[in-house]
């Protein structure tokens, strides 16, 4: 038994190493034998050690590379959905940091062009602090979408690799789980939506696996490092998932029960939270301004239905992209982890004993729960933290992860039975209990009348069979055949990859940028005529941002931003004649402009700045003549639209909000400014003709030239925000908040130079903080090796 019991032997080597069982316990034939037998094993061991370290993690980047064979072979194209986050939102907003960054030497901190303003730092989806966004200050960005999804995904295929062997897996089933993760349903569909959760999800086995490795060595390096993974997750533009991990943390501590358990998660905690703190603390300030900040009257909404539970095992049951008709939105191969792997991962029951096993199930139970759980999920989503967000069906990512894991346990005992002829009756009893769930759900949910319906549903129970059936024959096969193990292990991976790639491949797509972004008529009349004044649609799709922002039109409307000012959200509520309860990402909502007409109020509007404004219905207004007619659309143009900045002589002032912006609906906002502020200002009627002129203008200065006869307040047309600090001819000055939600300076007689900086003292401090912690990392580092030493 020495050969079994060598540490240089591999596990596969003592299944694979051929027997010699001697006739007697003594026999000295077979003692001669043992070990001429284990020192040719030895020396083949040793070459497959080298090549093994290095196969799985070369194959593991080959595949990656050849899934996302689109993207590489059109080197002038960009990742592409009509709908995708990244057409619509992440690409208009790297090209203005590129081109600040290449134009004016800057990075822009805020962004003029939707929502009348709003700030870039404080905003994680911009990641201006995520470390691999820096190539796209160097390069076009719109090409780099793609590669970014390629090196993610790769980056999760290796950290999930090296996780499953950190907690005990050889490699092959190392490798199983690899493939798992980074070509699950959910993963790639995050990809097509364009949702920047796919960076945030593959930091997830990196951060788990430096954890499990703090609690295990008690070792608040890896504490550390845990907490610099958690702010990499956070900086890459997620909060949300961010929160998922910290709650799986939490739940392999309670698991795990060490009594400094909680001590090192503090540790890793705090570590984060230092790191990240110059980009949490302005996403908190912007926050407390966002009407987010009031918090959800619904937390469940966007989360998945129960019914979509099928979804697990059969992506498109109720349709896909281009004919779906399952209710809500199309949520295609959301949780998806393929059905071969979920078959595999069956098998990790044979292996419950161990404590990783035990976990993962639960892990995974309680994040289906939390997804499609009913009254408990009802009761869950009130609580603190899980009340701030919306779209909890993202928790599944928990589930995707646990799938992964258990796949490759599952694979371990897979082929340890198929070696003992077993793996058939084992492979029979999985398949049968996947479909008397999947004929159940059927019967109970068979309400589908149209042709078109059933042939779809047709398709995919055909699909879901033959992955079955061929899983049930690959396992029948070789369990007569034990001494092929190798080439069912090479079946095993073709199986998980067509299973996997079947589903997940066609939703990878390019497109021309320069075809993306051509723009229509009624975009080039704007770019020629609205100058630097802003523009306004009843529709937003009629001023697609992704357009606007790169042609520099500044808009007030906007969509996919997760945090509008609140009183911006309420002024335009106003401006536009809609009210609207609730949290919105667009401006004017979509609730609102999809079920009725809105007629906006001229002087409200004028007071932004807002020359044009367009709509798919005539206005019927005096003060909005039409400009342009471009077949339903029509362009108006606004004579009641002020200049970006102006002086007004005269003030009242409100107590709060409420009323001041009762006030200004009731006033002219070109000679009375609304204030609210205790200190009364000494105004005085002008004496003569007054110059006010914008001499400069960039997204983090404004440099405003203005000559009064008598003191007046200088009112820009910009959003009043933290941060924001005015200098009048070189000396600090108070910034005023002007009409509900505008910035104001009160100025004295004569020339003035007043210079507008964004330089956000929540953007200092959360630098500093990070800057200490950064450096109380490398002091824990040093410390450990000089101790290790």
């Amino acid at each position: 038994m020495w050969n079994i019991f060598n540490p240089r032997l591999s596990y596969s080597q003592i299944y694979l190493t051929p027997y010699i069982k001697p006739a007697e316990k003594h026999q000295k034939t077979a003692l001669k034998k043992r070990p001429k037998l284990e020192i040719i094993t030895y020396k083949k061991d040793s070459i497959m050690r080298n090549m093994g370290l290095r196969k799985y993690p070369w194959l593991i980047t080959i595949l990656g590379l050849i899934f996302f064979w689109k993207i590489l072979i059109n080197p002038g194209k960009m990742i592409y959905w009509s709908f995708s986050d990244i057409t619509l939102y992440h690409s208009p907003m790297k090209f203005i940091i590129h081109r600040a960054f290449n134009t004016q030497g800057t990075v822009p901190l805020w962004n003029p062009y939707i929502f009348g303003g709003t700030s870039l730092a404080a905003n994680p989806q911009a990641g201006l602090f995520y470390p691999l966004n820096i190539f796209f200050l160097l390069s076009s960005p719109d090409q780099l979408f793609g590669y970014l999804a390629v090196l993610h995904i790769i980056l999760g295929g290796l950290a999930m690799y090296f996780l499953a062997r950190n907690i005990g897996l050889e490699k092959y089933p190392s490798f199983i789980s690899a493939l798992v993760f980074m070509f699950s349903g959910q993963l790639i569909s995050y990809i097509y939506e364009g949702h920047f959760i796919f960076l945030n999800a593959v930091w997830i086995p990196l951060a788990f696996l430096a954890y499990d490795k703090a609690i295990i060595n008690q070792d608040i390096k890896y504490a550390s490092i845990t907490g610099a993974i958690l702010a990499l997750q956070l900086f890459s533009g997620g909060i949300q998932l961010v929160f998922y991990t910290v709650i799986l943390l939490f739940l392999w501590t309670l698991y795990n029960m060490k009594k400094k358990g909680l001590y090192i998660l503090a540790v890793a905690l705090l570590i984060f939270l230092g790191l990240s703190a110059i980009q949490a603390v302005p996403t908190y300030e912007l926050l407390e301004n966002s009407r987010r900040g009031i918090g959800f009257s619904d937390p469940m909404s966007y989360s998945q239905p129960l019914s979509h539970i099928i979804g697990l095992v059969m992506p498109y049951f109720y349709g896909n992209i281009f004919q779906y008709w399952g209710g809500g939105d199309f949520l295609g191969i959301f949780g998806y982890a393929g059905i071969i792997p979920l078959v595999i991962a069956a098998f990790s029951l044979c292996a419950r004993k161990n404590r990783y096993v035990r976990f993962f199930i639960f892990l995974s139970i309680f994040a289906i729960v939390l997804a499609f759980g009913g009254p408990l999920r009802e009761v869950i989503y009130r609580l603190p933290g899980f009340n701030s967000f919306r779209a909890h069906g993202r928790i599944l990512l928990l589930h995707t992860f646990s799938i992964s894991i258990l796949a490759g346990f599952g694979s371990k005992e897979l082929v340890r039975r198929i070696r003992v002829g077993g793996a058939r009756g084992d492979a029979l009893k999985i398949c049968f209990a996947l479909s008397i769930f999947l004929l159940a759900y059927i019967l109970v949910y068979y309400k589908y009348t149209k042709l078109a319906m059933e042939k779809d549903l047709l398709l995919n129970i055909f699909l879901f069979y033959f992955l079955i059936l061929s899983f049930v024959l690959a396992a029948t096969v070789f369990s007569k055949y034990p001494h092929k193990t190798r080439l069912f292990k090479a079946v095993l991976v073709l199986l998980i990859i067509y299973n996997l790639w079947l589903y997940g491949m066609p939703l990878i797509n390019v497109g021309d940028p320069a075809t993306i972004y051509r723009g229509n008529e009624l975009l080039d009349f704007l770019s020629a005529n609205a100058g630097s004044n802003r523009v306004y649609a009843t529709n937003y799709h009629d001023l697609p941002q992704q357009i606007t922002m790169r042609r520099g039109i500044q808009s007030l409307g906007g969509v996919l931003e997760p945090f509008i000012l609140n009183r911006y959200s309420t002024f335009m509520e106003a401006a536009g004649n809609y009210t609207f309860e609730g949290v919105s990402n667009s401006i004017p909502p979509w609730q609102v402009y999809s079920q009725r007409k809105t007629y906006p109020v001229a002087s409200l509007l004028g007071l932004l700045n807002t020359r044009y404004v367009v709509t798919r219905y005539p206005l019927n207004n005096p003060d909005f003549p039409l400009a342009e007619r471009f077949n339903s659309t029509y362009v108006y143009e606004n004579l009641r639209f002020l200049p970006r900045a102006f002086v007004v002589h005269d003030a009242v002032y409100a107590s709060d909000g409420s009323e001041a912006l009762s006030l200004i609906q009731t006033m002219d906002p070109a000679s009375v400014v609304v204030l609210e502020t205790d200190i009364w200002l000494k105004l005085a009627p002008p004496i003569y003709n007054e110059t006010v002129t914008i001499f400069s203008y960039t997204p983090n200065e404004i440099v405003v030239h203005a000559n009064l006869s008598n003191p007046g307040v200088l009112v820009l047309s910009e959003m009043w925000y933290p941060g924001w600090k005015a200098y009048d001819n070189g000396r600090e000055t108070d910034v005023l908040r002007a009409d509900y939600t505008l910035r104001g300076v009160y100025l004295d007689e004569g020339p003035h130079e007043v210079r507008f900086i964004y330089r956000p003292a929540s953007l200092k401090f959360g630098a500093l903080v990070s800057v200490v912690t950064l450096l109380l990392i490398f002091y824990i580092g040093r410390e450990a090796l000089q101790l290790r030493g």
